[in-house]
Parts: C-alpha cells; structure tokens; sequence
C-alpha cells in the first residue's frame, strides 16, 4: 500500500479516509491509521464528499492542454459511484459523472449522446430539473421559488 499523491503530497483525509494505491496502481480508501477500509479496486477514485465518492475503471490520464504535464485529467473508461463501506451506489455504467457546481448534491451523468442528471444514489431527475439549468435550478442559497408558467415551463422566481 501507498499513498496516492495529490497536490504534491500525500492525499488528504476527507469524510475520514484518504487514497491509497497498490501494486497495481488500483485505487482504494483507507483511514488516518492507514488501514484499508476499500480495497484498491479502481483505475481512479476521487476523494469522499458528502460520504460518496465517484470512482472509475478503464480511465487514464490526458494533459487537459496538449503538450503540458502539470495539469493532468482523468479520461475514458466508465464511472460510478461507491459509499464509505465500498458499496456500489450507482453501477460503473456511465461514460462521465460530472458534479454540479450549483449543487453538489447532483451530477449530471453521460451515457452514449445522453445527458442527464441524478442523485448521488443514482436516482434519475426529471428531464425538466435539467432543462431548467442548462438553465439547473438556482441551488446556490437564493432559495426563491420559482414561478411555471404551464406554457413555458420554469420562468422568473417570485420574489416574496
């Protein structure tokens, strides 16, 4: 077992576990003591949030600018998402599992030519929570309620 280096060091302990690799160079999580809580089972794994993490089989790492090597991302193969027990949450069927920025509850998955949103359990949201955000629906805190216009769908948020 290894650490899995981030940020030029050791990866940080987050939602109590932290990455480690193997032999292999698999990912899998273990705790501040160093013992393995998830086995290293994953190409890629990202770190714990809100206690799930996306992780991912088949990927490998890209320059996100041609030519460069500081900034690397990770590419291809599938994604999915696991608990703090190493349970599958949501199966490594997708081609990317993005998080929302206004949300991070939400991911907005792409299978094929397919985009959509879902939960961190996997549960699919409403075509009309996407096409509300490609226009997402205002998470940020405003927390104003939304007026629908049943012609047009979402419209302004009323303001109390």
């Amino acid at each position: 077992m290894r650490a899995f280096y981030f940020d030029n060091g050791p990866d940080y302990v987050q939602n109590g576990l932290m990455r480690y690799t193997n032999d292999n160079s698999l990912v899998g999580f273990a705790n501040s003591k160093g013992q393995i809580k998830i086995p290293a089972l994953f190409t890629i794994a990202y770190p714990f949030n809100h206690g799930y993490s996306i992780v991912g089989q088949g990927s490998h790492l890209e320059p996100l600018f041609p030519g460069e090597t500081e900034h690397m991302v990770w590419r291809g193969g599938k994604w999915g998402i696991i608990d703090r027990r190493g349970n599958i949450l949501v199966p490594i069927q997708y081609d990317a599992l993005n998080p929302v920025r206004e949300n991070d509850k939400w991911l907005e998955a792409v299978r094929g030519s397919e985009k959509f949103l879902i939960t961190h359990t996997g549960r699919r949201l409403s075509s009309r929570a996407y096409s509300t955000y490609n226009h997402l629906p205002d998470t940020t805190g405003a927390r104003r309620p939304w007026q629908v216009d049943n012609q047009k769908g979402w419209g302004n948020s009323i303001e109390n």
